[in-house]
């Protein structure tokens, strides 16, 4: 299998390069990510294409080095209550190899400046999104991987994970006030040309979607969504580990209860009792979230600020 000692810079978005100005701050709220979009507003397509121009989402590209052990107490200060989400959906992202954050967007330049550990930070005006596009994308994976989806481990061959996502506006029936629905989505893509009658926008679309990875939320335009990846088991906000399972009950046997003894006292100590099984660890099988957002040797991430604009 080939390995890309970094992640790549692909993206597939229109540029615009348009100012950003901060909105009202009032929680986003959770929607299902199965819904359609419907039609963006406009007369004509003329209208729609000012309003792409003048709304939508626009992404600040950050890259973070894992090992400098810096990001999770840059995010700490952030939660993720006006993102509207559930425990269980952030959980199951959690899962996926997904970490999300809401920050207010008016301190996004000062979060830019405490992540621009790299030469640059690339920042794209997307706009409206009615189709899914492509946000990140990993190297391709020629061959077989084994990945973790849905907490189930499975085979992954020719094609690359990518975090897809989809913005367009909504207006809520229970206050009438426009909103800007952001849907994301890992995919595994695996693109076959038909050399007779290539179509490339079907192209786009083939592949494996995780549902596990999805999620939807309406923003009003005054919170900003950190989207990054990181091992479901390491802890940011400094959590005790998990309880290992309890020695052994004493059976009434001072020998016995001796040797529970050690044997709790070397598990606490971190080394393994007598004819406990020694080696080195496998790899571990990673999801698909830090397949999409992590480079395959773990020293390159990808941090993701999506910032709505909804007028």
């Amino acid at each position: 299998m080939n390995r890309c000692p970094t992640l790549p810079l692909a993206l597939a978005f229109v540029v615009t390069g348009l100012a950003l100005e901060a909105g009202c701050t009032r929680p986003g709220r959770a929607r299902d990510p199965a819904d359609r979009p419907a039609a963006a507003a406009g007369a004509g397509e003329g209208g729609a294409f000012v309003a792409s121009l003048q709304r939508g989402v626009r992404l600040h590209r950050c890259l973070d080095r894992p090992h400098r052990g810096t990001l999770a107490a840059t995010l700490a200060p952030f939660s993720t209550d006006a993102l509207g989400l559930s425990d269980a959906a952030l959980e199951r992202l959690r899962r996926e190899g997904l970490r999300l954050a809401a920050v207010p967007v008016e301190q996004v330049p000062g979060l830019m400046r405490r992540l621009a550990h790299e030469p640059r930070i690339e920042s794209i005006h997307m706009g409206i999104v009615p189709e899914w596009r492509a946000a990140a994308s990993a190297p391709r994976i020629d061959g077989s991987k084994f990945v973790r989806v849905g907490g189930e481990i499975g085979a992954f061959a020719d094609g690359r994970f990518r975090l897809l996502l989809r913005a367009y506006p909504v207006t809520l029936a229970e206050d009438a006030d426009e909103r800007l629905r952001l849907e994301m989505m890992v995919q595994f893509h695996q693109p076959r040309r038909d050399p007779i009658s290539p179509d490339p926008s079907r192209e786009e679309r083939m592949g494996v979607y995780i549902p596990t990875s999805a999620f939807s939320i309406d923003l009003d335009g005054g919170w900003a969504v950190v989207v990054t990846a990181e091992n479901p088991d390491v802890s940011w906000r400094g959590d005790p580990p998990p309880a290992g399972p309890p020695p052994p009950a004493p059976s009434g046997d001072g020998a016995a209860e001796e040797g529970a003894r050690d044997t709790a006292a070397t598990a606490a100590a971190g080394t393994p009792p007598a004819g406990a099984a020694m080696g080195p660890q496998g790899p571990r099988v990673r999801t698909s979230g830090e397949e999409a957002l992590i480079s395959p040797e773990g020293d390159t991430r990808f941090v993701l600020i999506f910032v709505p604009r909804v007028k």
